[in-house]
């Protein structure tokens, strides 16, 4: 036989594999043809190599067919089995069960978003995947794309309008603004008209480190400017920064809510029309089909609806 080197994988060919386990069946180089759906001189050179593969006739002609030899009737069940392996490995459809999973989620949000999400999400957890953990990080408009690409989150929340929309990607629900304030300390009436909104000192969320937002580009419009008087990069400092001073902020409406009942700040209106936004969910390509990823973007889209009903 000739001097193939047997330890190197790279000589062993599936489908001789596939063409060996058809002749065990049949006992029969036609019949193996059939079965494999090829020509007969096909099924012939596929034995031709497997014989100079493993250096044994492993086929012998006899009146009553195509008669193994003791080297493949004991390569005949590793080989079934090898065969067995690699169809369930390749093409067996992945599997998610929270109750028994053990695993590591990873979100990356604004301190905003994680404040609406998180609480529910984690509940969901707590009772249909007890044993996987919740990670979250922060992740703003520039770094949440990087994070995805890299594998460092599953997936980013947060409202992205850099992000061109792609299938990539769903809205979880519409915010709008509302304006929260210490109505003693600034000494106004809910709700509080244009003027007086202008007139106040205002602070504003930008992990840019300036002094202007969304809401400044409609003032301008009108030919009109508001004093930015305290910028962070964190929604949730916010509500803390307004109680006891004079100074207004402009804050998703979810947050607010949760201003008016847990620090008794005093909301309303934005007194002028403002843009609404969506808060999206976003993953990258390669988990797109994931099943466990896939359980995930199902659970926060349950989540958001329970809060657009609620």
């Amino acid at each position: 036989m000739s001097g193939i080197d047997k330890t190197d994988l790279r000589n062993v060919d599936l489908n001789l594999l596939v063409a060996f386990a058809a002749l065990m069946q049949t006992r029969s180089v036609t019949k193996a043809a059939e079965r494999l759906r090829v020509g007969q001189p096909s099924a012939s050179h596929s034995l031709k190599r497997l014989r100079e593969l493993l250096g044994d006739p492993l086929f012998v002609r006899t009146p009553a067919g195509m008669a193994p030899t003791p080297r493949a009737l004991a390569l005949e069940e590793p080989v079934r089995s090898i065969l067995a392996r690699i169809g369930t490995t390749l093409f067996a459809s992945p599997s998610f069960d929270p109750a028994r999973e053990k695993r590591i989620f990873r979100v990356g949000a604004i301190d905003y978003a994680q404040s609406v999400i998180a609480g529910p999400l984690l509940s969901v957890l707590r009772k249909e995947a007890p044993e996987c953990k919740l990670i979250l990080t922060a992740a703003d408009c520039d770094s949440a794309e990087r994070a995805l690409e890299r594998g460092e989150i599953d997936v980013a929340v947060g409202a992205f309008p850099e992000l061109a929309a792609g299938p990539h990607q769903r809205v979880l629900y519409r915010e709008r603004y509302e304006c929260v304030f210490d109505a003693k300390a600034c000494q106004a009436p809910v709700p509080m008209t244009r003027a007086q909104w202008l007139a106040l000192p205002h602070i504003i969320m930008s992990t840019k480190g300036d002094d202007t937002g969304p809401l400044d580009e409609v003032l301008k419009a009108s030919g009109e400017r508001r004093e930015v008087a305290v910028s962070t990069p964190n929604f949730l400092a916010i509500p803390y920064l307004l109680k006891g001073k004079r100074l207004v902020a402009a804050l998703p409406a979810r947050l607010a809510r949760s201003c008016r009942k847990n620090l008794k700040l005093a909301t309303c209106a934005v007194p002028f029309e403002t843009p609404e936004f969506d808060v999206v969910m976003v993953w990258s390509a390669r988990t797109g089909n994931e099943p466990g990823a896939v359980w995930l973007r199902d659970q926060m889209l349950s989540v958001c609806k329970t809060l657009e009903d609620s």
